[in-house]
């Protein structure tokens, strides 16, 4: 059958099973023809990208498991069907080392869209360049929860990254990380709707203020987000100066390979990447102040 916004829909069945384990086997029978749905906010827009509507949608909203958001002095964990919107709203004011991740969560897209959308849809949406959640995650040090055929694993978020794209069915359970004394940030354009360039940073500083540890992860920029060593090797022993960090990213920008789309064409994102880096570097720059 065709709709009336001229695309076709199969005729489609709705699951809710109660455990990641049912829901699991659901996506392992039938032939491989479902779908896991969690906000949704991607698959339906899925035919704008010309795509058909699975037979068969495995809904993960009755789960209790994927749901949970600790934040906790030492040990943070998020569950995979938490919403950006209160994600956002768990994380204190004041918690500088998880600055980036309230960023990322409170300005990704739209309010609407931030009440709906979840964690584990960013982390597997692979035709999804712009989520803000994966790379505040990467700098975050971030392992993901995953239940599969071989069972319940975790993955550091690099090579959760490759798994993603692995055909063998998953579900995400949760991500969870540690907490540190660091300092992070998260800069993106435009500051609404969807990003054409993010970058996260996670970094500790020695006594003489300069820095001695740094994660820097870029999104939007590439088909898939992914650290920018070289950058951190470039940065180490260095003042967190904005404008010398800036600096530093017009010059190894070249190593990418941006992607182009309706958004924005691919030398855009390169030549917004320095001022971006510069932000976030602007904004450690003001935590260390207060």
């Amino acid at each position: 059958m065709t709709d009336n916004a001229g695309f076709t829909v199969q005729n489609t069945g709705l699951l809710s099973p109660q455990t990641a384990e049912e829901a699991l086997a659901l996506l392992l029978a039938n032939d491989g023809s479902g779908r896991l749905v969690a906000g949704a906010t991607w698959i339906m827009r899925g035919h704008t990208r010309g795509e058909i509507l699975a037979p068969h949608l495995i809904a993960l909203h009755r789960i209790p498991e994927l749901r949970g958001v600790e934040f906790g002095d030492g040990h943070c964990r998020i569950g995979a069907m938490a919403i950006h919107d209160r994600i956002a709203r768990a994380i204190a004011a004041d918690a500088g080392d998880l600055a980036a991740l309230k960023i990322a969560t409170g300005h990704s897209a739209n309010p609407g869209i931030r009440r709906l959308a979840t964690l584990g849809g960013n982390l597997c949406s692979t035709g999804f360049a712009n989520a803000d959640l994966i790379p505040a995650l990467m700098c975050l040090d971030a392992r993901v929860g995953v239940l599969d055929a071989d069972g319940r694993r975790a993955f550091d978020m690099d090579a959760f990254m490759a798994r993603r794209r692995d055909l063998a069915p998953l579900i995400v359970t949760h991500v969870d990380f540690r907490r540190h004394r660091r300092l992070t940030a998260h800069a993106r354009t435009p500051d609404r709707d969807y990003p054409v360039c993010i970058v996260s940073l996670a970094l500790t500083l020695d006594e003489s203020g300069c820095v001695s540890e740094l994660r820097l992860a870029l999104g939007a920029v590439e088909a898939d987000a992914r650290r920018w060593l070289r950058f951190e090797a470039r940065a180490l022993g260095r003042r967190p100066d904005p404008p010398e960090m800036a600096e530093i990213a017009r010059e190894l920008a070249d190593e990418f390979t941006p992607v182009s789309g309706l958004d924005a064409p691919g030398w855009y994102r390169l030549q917004v990447l320095p001022a971006l880096v510069r932000r976030a570097f602007e904004h450690i720059a003001m935590e260390m102040r207060t």
